[in-house]
């Protein structure tokens, strides 16, 4: 059934979902993103621990493109999806070192960002 208020607000009804030929299911445990001017990146792979060697590796299996503001849909869908499953399952701990790494990529990102504004508007 098809939810009223989407027809309103699109003036269309939904899509309907279709997959293609070649549609596949990946599993990530690990993923990392880029960002430009014109798109966002997200990396998805595996997280390898190989014997014998020192280094953990992260196996990048695939990459998707989106457009800076179907990025912001996506982490709004996802921002939702999480509250719903934490309401329903409980909360997701997060080991400390993975909260610490994401704090500390954020604010590098962010930093960056200041640093590239501030270039821009002293050229203008």
């Amino acid at each position: 059934m098809v939810d009223p208020k989407l027809i309103t607000v699109t003036g269309k009804t939904p899509p309907t979902v279709r997959r293609a030929p070649d549609y596949k299911v990946y599993y990530a445990n690990q993923s990392r993103m880029r960002m430009s001017n014109s798109d966002f990146q997200l990396f998805f792979g595996m997280l390898v621990d190989e014997p014998g060697s020192e280094s953990l590796f992260n196996d990048e299996m695939l990459s998707v493109l989106l457009a800076p503001s179907h990025a912001k849909l996506v982490a709004q869908g996802l921002t939702a999806a999480i509250e719903a499953y934490e309401l329903q399952f409980g909360e997701i701990k997060l080991p400390a070192d993975s909260v610490k790494l994401s704090q500390t990529i954020h604010s590098q990102i962010l930093e960056a960002a200041r640093q590239a504004i501030s270039k821009g508007s002293k050229t203008d």
